[in-house]
């Protein structure tokens, strides 16, 4: 798989860097691994932009705003 990039999104409690894969731009919402409980977990499907395999472990939270997209 190519590497599709990142972008910067705001949710209603900060900022936080996402694959751009994770959002859904005709929702307003990205989908998160609510399921990894620990911050290194997180990050690491954040660097390779996982995929969910069963989208029900996902939530899909609202974005406010998006500040910018990164290689």
């Amino acid at each position: 798989m190519e590497n599709c990039g990142f972008i910067i999104v705001e949710f209603h409690d900060g900022l936080q860097l996402v694959p751009a894969i994770w959002y859904n731009a005709d929702k307003q919402s990205c989908i998160w691994p609510s399921h990894y409980k620990t911050k290194l977990r997180i990050n690491k499907a954040i660097i390779k932009q996982e995929i969910p395999q069963d989208e029900s472990d996902w939530e899909e939270l609202s974005v406010k705003r998006i500040f910018g997209v990164a290689a």
